[in-house]
């Protein structure tokens, strides 16, 4: 009787493993950026349920180098803010002053900061307005370079949890 005690706990194990691998090759999931609703949404997810440093990454789907992220940050618990940023790196040196250009038309008091690094970054932080933070990042991808935000780009979170736990998210929901 223990022998299959043992036999069915190892067999579990190692299905589990081989599941939690599965998931992990296969990568993360895109997020469905089909309106301007469903985009919204995904940002509410972000803020609610994201840990301190979690980003949605806007990618465009023909080059995953060109990117915008929104990140969270957790100044004390309940006081989240998002920020959009838009990093210059070498995957993204040509399209870089498009996207922050569109950014700053949209909205003027955007600053650029320069980072120890050397390389360029746009920054900007809004607080917990989602609308506006889909309206930038709409506006960067449509106007900035031309593409369409629910066919040419994918998202992705990091560090999101799948249910909110206020200790981890900073945010007591309602």
């Amino acid at each position: 009787m223990t022998s299959w005690v043992v036999a069915s706990v190892l067999v579990l194990a190692a299905t589990t493993l081989l599941a939690q691998f599965w998931r992990w090759a296969a990568g993360p999931s895109p997020i469905r950026l089909n309106s301007p609703a469903a985009v919204r949404n995904a940002l509410e997810i972000l803020l609610t349920n994201g840990a301190g440093g979690a980003r949605m990454r806007f990618q465009v789907a023909s080059n995953p180098g060109v990117r915008v992220d929104v990140v969270k940050r957790i100044k004390a618990h309940g006081d989240v803010r998002l920020r959009i940023v838009v990093e210059k790196t070498r995957k993204m040196s040509s399209e870089y002053d498009r996207l922050a250009q569109a950014i700053r038309e949209a909205v003027p008091p955007a600053e650029l900061e320069a980072v120890p690094n050397g390389r360029e970054r746009f920054e900007m932080e809004l607080g917990v307005d989602v609308v506006s933070i889909e309206r930038l990042v709409r506006a960067a991808v449509e106007k900035g370079l031309g593409l369409s935000l629910a066919r040419d780009v994918v998202a992705y979170y990091d560090l999101v949890l799948i249910k909110n736990v206020p200790r981890l998210t900073g945010f007591d929901p309602l």
